[in-house]
């Protein structure tokens, strides 16, 4: 089941982009401009009304209702620490969520991620993805966890070996960490979990 979970993140790499000089750890300091590859768009947070488009957009990226179910229980447990949309022409493409995690120092765990599919490998998951770490930080969080193709989340700076010492029920080579303080995670083992939704997967 650990691989059917990786599943819920994307895959398909991304082009790569210059980051610049990086002042928030470890990413660029930098906002990346909100037109990717030709994509007009606009992020911002979620309110209630949006959910049913987030749904049916789960609901088109994934095959089964795993997702779907999992993003909802999310939102109404109250585990769904930070989540955004990507708007553009005032629809719904693109979803994130970064969820409360059981750890050894303030954590979250990204995802599921979630673009739709004919705005796909346009950078509209990066630029989620980065706005979501970028809000971590400032919120004071001190790691995120994802659960993923390594290839595709090492640009973020996540890296296997960041969590590899975790005892976690989905610990293996897709179990990844970023620290997003300059010192690196406060702590190098320890059990993580994800967030009670998420069992599901196990």
């Amino acid at each position: 089941m650990v691989k059917k979970f990786a599943k819920i993140m994307p895959d398909a790499p991304e082009p790569n982009r210059d980051v610049g000089n990086c002042s928030v750890w470890p990413f660029c300091g930098h906002r990346q401009p909100t037109k990717q590859h030709g994509v007009d768009m606009i992020v911002q947070t979620p309110t209630a009304e949006d959910l049913p488009e987030i749904q049916a957009l789960l609901r088109q990226s994934f095959p089964g209702e795993e997702e779907s179910v999992l993003v909802e229980r999310l939102h109404e447990e109250g585990d769904a620490e930070i989540a955004l949309i990507a708007k553009h022409e005032g629809n719904i493409c693109g979803y994130v969520v970064f969820s409360k995690m059981s750890a050894p120092f303030r954590a979250l765990g990204l995802g599921p991620v979630a673009v739709r599919e004919d705005l796909r490998r346009r950078g509209i998951a990066a630029k989620l993805i980065h706005e979501g770490l970028l809000k971590a930080g400032e919120m004071e969080f001190e790691g995120v966890f994802v659960l993923g193709e390594p290839n595709y989340y090492q640009r973020f700076g996540f890296r296997p070996d960041h969590a590899a010492s975790f005892e976690s029920a989905f610990a293996g080579p897709y179990l990844m960490a970023v620290p997003l303080k300059p010192d690196g995670l406060p702590a190098q083992s320890g059990k993580v979990e994800y967030a009670p939704a998420f069992t599901m997967f196990q």
